[in-house]
């Protein structure tokens, strides 16, 4: 490993640790599904978690293990956000519709 790698390295494992203990760091804001599916139910749609699971036909407790990151949510429920956050209406007019 040449020393540009091993500083590239060891500045990574140093603002993770900084970033842990709550102190600023100048790293990327990266959104995990869990930001991602709140963000989606409550300021894209404006809904709680009961609406959210009753219009999309998704469990409330696994929205809940969703939006605690205990879960991922799986490749089609995310495209499924995608699609609700690009045109939300889109969204709620074909769910209308079934």
């Amino acid at each position: 490993m040449n020393d540009e790698t091993f500083n590239s390295i060891m500045k990574g494992a140093e603002e993770a640790l900084a970033h842990l203990k709550g102190e600023p760091v100048e790293g990327v804001v990266v959104h995990t599904p869990a930001d991602i599916v709140k963000h989606t139910r409550k300021a894209v749609l404006g809904m709680t978690q009961d609406e959210f699971a009753e219009t999309f036909g998704i469990s409330k407790m696994v929205i809940s293990q969703w939006e605690r990151g205990h879960r991922k949510p799986p490749a089609v429920a995310r495209a499924l956000f995608t699609i609700i956050r690009h045109n939300p209406e889109a969204a709620l007019a074909a769910m209308r519709a079934e």
